[in-house]
């Protein structure tokens, strides 16, 4: 039960995925995840995989700088950790290193992306990928806080919401993958600015607000529009950005295709951008799910055979029906619903 009278609270599930919606005051709804998801954040932080990190991070000449950039250019974001750490009982700058992970040259997690366009279909689709340490511990989460677009985000307890995949209120859905910058440039965060671009209300807004900002890391973003029936992918690092149309068929993994910023590319993300070029064209919304939720596709990770990673969820967004489709792992069944469904209100 809740400590803030302000806040709706409600705690279902999808299979074996566990989802929360909360909605309130910022402060109120930070304070409260802290508070229902400390025992998880308080054991990853203590894990050895990110006890290495954070020694790693420490090390790194660039933290001051990345630091001192979010902070001055990201305030929003950053009460919203000092909040959650809060609620959790842990210090506020363990979750403000855990939320520039993978900005400073440390390796982290990775992800894949197709985008297919068609006069009769235009989908999104996207498998979210991790550390096993995370298996279990991740629900959906959907906001609805005081002043902002109502969103649902697949969350890891402890990051900002948003560095994921995600759908808001304006019809606008997103899948992430991590870039792994060699050397990170004197900029933001990659997950402030991600937490930043979810309030976008059209992709052309959100490419906007990508080419305002200096970035340390590199992310790549897989962005649609149902009500502009738009879709792009949008590289985002210290050079710059590169937005590219998608015209019919575009796949991404973990390195940039355009931008020339040094990179480290590891040895799954070729195969997999590969697997995905080389795809039967899915034509309806079930088979691009079936394509990346099936292991024997080649782009469902099992975290074997020396890949550290595993899959968490698959996901569809299918713009021109307004359906979101889910395959989380572990699910005997995929979940089907309504972009309205998939952002309930309180």
């Amino acid at each position: 039960m809740s400590k803030v009278p302000e806040l709706e609270i409600s705690r279902t599930s999808l299979g074996p995925l566990s989802w929360v919606k909360l909605g309130g005051p910022r402060k109120q709804v930070f304070l409260n995840l802290g508070e229902m998801f400390g025992e998880v954040i308080t054991a990853f932080l203590a894990g050895a995989s990110e006890r290495k990190r954070v020694a790693h991070m420490q090390k790194s000449p660039h933290l001051k700088t990345v630091l001192d950039a979010t902070r001055r250019l990201f305030p929003g974001p950053i009460s919203e950790l000092e909040a959650m750490a809060e609620g959790a009982e842990v210090p506020s700058n363990e979750l403000l290193w855990l939320n520039i992970r993978g900005d400073l040259g440390y390796e982290s997690d990775g992800c894949s992306d197709l985008g297919l366009r068609s006069q009769t279909r235009l989908l999104l689709v996207h498998n979210e990928d991790a550390d096993p340490a995370h298996e279990g511990d991740c629900p959906l989460l959907t906001l609805h806080i005081d002043g902002d677009l109502p969103l649902t985000t697949f969350w890891y307890p402890g990051m900002l919401p948003a560095m994921t995949f995600w759908l808001n209120s304006s019809g606008i859905a997103c899948g992430i993958d991590h870039i792994p910058v060699a050397s990170p440039g004197a900029g933001v965060g990659r997950q402030f600015l991600a937490r930043h671009l979810a309030a976008a209300t059209s992709p052309g807004e959100l490419v906007d607000w990508a080419g305002q900002v200096p970035m340390a890391g590199g992310y790549t973003y897989m962005v649609g529009s149902a009500e502009e029936r738009q879709l792009l992918t949008v590289e985002v690092g210290p050079s710059g950005i590169s937005p590219t149309e998608v015209a019919q068929r575009y796949a991404h993994t973990n390195h940039f295709l355009d931008l020339t910023d040094h990179q480290v590319i590891d040895e799954q993300s070729l195969p997999r951008l590969e697997t995905l070029n080389s795809l039967d064209e899915p034509t309806t919304r079930d088979q691009a799910l079936r394509a990346f939720s099936d292991p024997a596709m080649g782009i469902w990770r099992d975290a074997t055979g020396g890949d550290p990673l595993l899959t968490l969820c698959s996901v569809v967004f299918d713009l021109d029906e307004r359906v979101v489709m889910l395959h989380p792992r572990g699910a005997t069944e995929s979940h089907q619903l309504s972009f309205e469904e998939f952002i309930p209100p309180m």
